[in-house]
């Protein structure tokens, strides 16, 4: 959680870093999902560490506030028990988790479908999982996409959006393979 977009240069991509990891909103959005993440693997773990203090991960045309945590599962913990501890996590779901997810059925007019779901696979020793956090549903000749953005006390409207069209922007690059085509964006 914490999210800007990248800098059409080096120095632009520094100043937007560097706001990022200073705003006491992006941070204070981070810190929700950190600790939800961290109470969950308490709860399934021996022991949680905290890999890296609080970074930024780069990505082509975005960057988000990013921690890495290490634990030793218990013995007795499923993969089905990882994936409903975990899941949803406050970036998709609010915080505190039922009554945001009351309020979110209440107010959101359409299903997520697959949004914000747990996407990846189940191995005999091992699996991988990931919150789909940007998801698109191919429905014969149509897709809608989804994306979202955290909000939190002092979010301003024009920055979610913003947001949001940062986070799309791929997708709609990688479907726009000839321009003549019309193109309907869902949000």
């Amino acid at each position: 959680a914490g999210t800007r977009v990248r800098g059409n240069d080096r120095l632009t991509d520094m100043h937007m870093e560097k706001d990022l990891l200073q705003s006491e909103k992006e941070r204070r959005e981070h810190f929700i999902v950190y600790n939800s993440v961290k109470d969950s693997l308490r709860k399934l773990c021996s022991t949680v560490d905290v890999i890296d203090e609080t970074t930024v991960l780069k990505l082509s045309n975005i960057q988000h506030l990013f921690c890495n945590f290490k634990g030793e599962l218990k013995h007795d913990i499923s993969d089905a028990e990882i994936i409903s501890h975990l899941h949803p996590t406050p970036a998709v779901g609010g915080y505190p988790k039922k009554d945001s997810m009351k309020q979110i059925e209440m107010l959101e007019p359409f299903s997520r479908g697959w949004y914000g779901g747990p996407m990846g696979w189940i191995g005999h020793n091992e699996s991988e999982f990931a919150v789909a956090i940007r998801a698109g549903l191919v429905n014969n000749n149509a897709i809608t996409l989804y994306s979202g953005a955290g909000i939190v006390e002092d979010s301003n409207p024009l920055s979610e959006w913003n947001e949001l069209e940062s986070k799309i922007s791929n997708y709609i690059k990688a479907l726009r393979i000839n321009e003549n085509k019309r193109i309907e964006i869902n949000e």
